[in-house]
């Protein structure tokens, strides 16, 4: 029957590296089949992973005993490790008309913002959110239609437990919705969907958003649309948001998926670093005053009892842990002289680093000049 072990893969952008099968082994100590763990080794054999940074998603497979399938798959845009639903909302105009910004670009997600023009931190600013993921205890228009006329469009928990209200629903037939004509939906007019909005000091304040909502189905799932800062589909088609809607997005359905949130216990991103740091900027100092700007132009110099200062600058914070510090070393032809003992300091960012090189540990009666 072949074996039923999870397939587990990470992925690097859009490069997949798949874990090998005998990397995946039961955790230990459980006598199950029910908890594993996947190793993926960063070596120099993943030649693609070379001088390279940055998230990584994963997928993993799992068959139960019958043989029925299901896949998690989890992405990271740079910022959080975003969980792949059944239903993945994509757009063809952000690319195309810089007067769009898409949130997320390019990751195929359950949920998308399409932002107007520019981005406006007010409750004035024109943007599109579909979601793809939104649960209603409702199986058909109706339901949803007497469901958020009675009890409001979301329920949250809020301080202050008012309702977001809508004006009473309707059907509309003869949508394009998502590209597919004479499509029903349910529409809701002036709803007032409660958010954040910028305070003007790098904050965030409560704020009501008054929006046009429509509910339709596609793909087997229930997908939601709202439409800021309007107040009746009149005004969403009379804003452009109906063309996007129908003819700019897409909808598709992956059945191994769930909507079931898989909880990461751990709390923690995955990030690779396989670039070296560079050191971007050097620069000496003396406690010798002395200057032969005719013979040694731009020239310090350091005699016995002297300090010579050295700094620089990486591209990065560097590690400053006992076997990983850095190490400075003034060179004199063949010979090198460390820097002295505790001199290597960082400024106190891990990039800016300074060390110190006592001339006395030089050689008597010898001009030079030194590398480092």
């Amino acid at each position: 029957m072949g074996s039923r072990k999870p397939n587990v893969s990470f992925f690097f952008g859009n490069e997949e590296l798949p874990v090998d099968v005998n990397n995946i082994t039961k955790q230990p100590g459980h006598q199950g089949e029910t908890k594993w763990q996947a190793e993926l080794e960063i070596n120099g054999t993943l030649s693609h992973l070379k001088d390279k940074e940055g998230y990584l998603g994963f997928k993993i497979s799992v068959l139960d005993k019958a043989g029925n399938e299901r896949q998690v798959e989890f992405v990271d845009d740079g910022f959080q490790l975003i969980q792949k639903t059944p239903t993945f909302v994509q757009n063809t105009i952000c690319n195309s008309n810089q007067s769009f910004q898409c949130d997320p670009l390019n990751i195929p997600s359950s949920r998308l913002e399409i932002i107007k023009d520019e981005k406006l931190d007010t409750i004035d600013g024109n943007f599109l959110i579909v979601d793809g993921s939104v649960f209603f205890e409702a199986s058909n228009l109706d339901q949803i239609i007497s469901e958020v006329d009675q009890n409001g469009m979301y329920q949250r928990e809020m301080e202050i437990n008012e309702p977001e209200t809508c004006n009473p629903g309707f059907k509309v037939s003869n949508f394009n919705l998502f590209g597919l004509l004479d499509q029903e939906v349910a529409v809701f007019e002036n709803c007032q969907i409660k958010g954040t909005v910028g305070d003007g000091n790098d904050g965030q304040i409560p704020a009501t958003y008054s929006m046009t909502m429509i509910f339709g189905f596609h793909t087997e799932e229930l997908v939601a649309i709202g439409i800021n800062p309007t107040q009746t589909l009149e005004q969403a088609y009379e804003e452009g948001w109906i063309d996007v809607i129908s003819n700019h997005l897409t909808v598709s359905r992956n059945p191994l998926f769930s909507n079931h949130i898989t909880e990461n216990s751990s709390g923690f991103r995955v990030r690779i670093d396989t670039k070296r740091p560079e050191v971007i900027q050097i620069a000496f100092n003396s406690t010798n005053t002395g200057v032969n700007s005719e013979d040694f132009p731009n020239t310090i110099f350091a005699r016995d009892n002297d300090t010579i200062h050295f700094s620089f600058k990486t591209s990065e914070e560097v590690d400053n842990q006992t076997d990983r510090y850095p190490e400075v070393r003034f060179l004199d032809g063949v010979s090198e002289f460390v820097a002295k003992t505790g001199s290597v300091v960082s400024t106190g960012d891990g990039k800016n680093w300074e060390s110190k090189l006592d001339a006395s540990d030089l050689p008597d009666d010898k001009e030079n000049f030194l590398g480092v």
